[in-house]
């Protein structure tokens, strides 16, 4: 697969737990992190098939041969200045999580809770783990363009948080308990989710279940998308690759 050349921007957000992906892309010499940058608009510099250029806040903008927006949060908001509207039935959400390591290694297996309230539990190698339980990580949601950031939890709030994931967990899971147990580190994380669809997860019927609506908008050089669930993110981004090097 070869390249085209030019100069392409990728809008991107980070993704809890995605330490590796950040690490491959730091190694890369052709790539040029701008980090914690706010992206404000894209919009082509003469006709849609040519350059973009592409605004961040306290910057000076540039211009792009190819603008792949990837944000997981905001990219409603940019797409609208590229003149792609966004498809009604939209949700935003934030919520908290828990990223911890034991100080030995722990017996406890990987679980997803999907029945009601959800939650899940990762055991990445015995000792580095990952928790969440929904109705207590969810902190904000809206089905507005953007969402903003909601204000960090106090020492009082981050304990009632860390102890409402633990009881819960506990109950379906009993061995959680170990991992709390021999934490020697437990940190409170937050990101976004963005969902074309709507709705409790405790209910049935609810349209957040239908997590099929996802993929790629184009408008010339332009390209939005939307991945949809992590696990889809590799093999849209093979998808991408291909049809920007003309493959298909």
């Amino acid at each position: 697969m070869t390249a085209p050349r030019g100069r392409m921007a990728i809008l991107g957000a980070g993704i809890m737990g995605a330490s590796l992906a950040l690490m491959m892309l730091r190694s890369e010499p052709n790539i040029s992190l701008r980090m914690a940058a706010k992206v404000l608009s894209a919009q082509p510099v003469d006709a849609i098939d040519g350059k973009w250029r592409v605004a961040v806040a306290g910057e000076k903008s540039e211009a792009f041969d190819i603008v792949v927006n990837c944000l997981w949060e905001g990219r409603l908001a940019v797409d609208r200045t590229a003149g792609i509207e966004p498809v009604p039935g939209w949700s935003h959400r934030y919520r908290l999580c828990l990223f911890g390591r034991t100080s030995q290694p722990v017996d406890v297996p990987c679980a997803v809770v999907a029945l009601g309230p959800f939650g899940d539990i990762k055991n990445y190698d015995g000792r580095n783990f990952y928790l969440s339980w929904y109705p207590s990580g969810l902190l904000a949601e809206s089905g507005e363009l953007s969402i903003e950031t909601p204000q960090a939890l106090d020492a009082d709030a981050r304990q009632r948080f860390i102890g409402d994931v633990r009881a819960t967990l506990a109950r379906l899971v009993p061995s959680v308990s170990s991992m709390f147990d021999d934490a020697e580190e437990l940190e409170v994380r937050g990101g976004f989710v963005f969902a074309q669809g709507r709705g409790s997860l405790s209910d049935p019927k609810a349209t957040i279940h239908r997590r099929d609506q996802f993929g790629v908008n184009r408008l010339g050089n332009y390209i939005s998308v939307d991945t949809g669930k992590c696990s889809t993110a590799p093999w849209l981004a093979d998808r991408l690759a291909r049809q920007i090097c003309g493959i298909e």
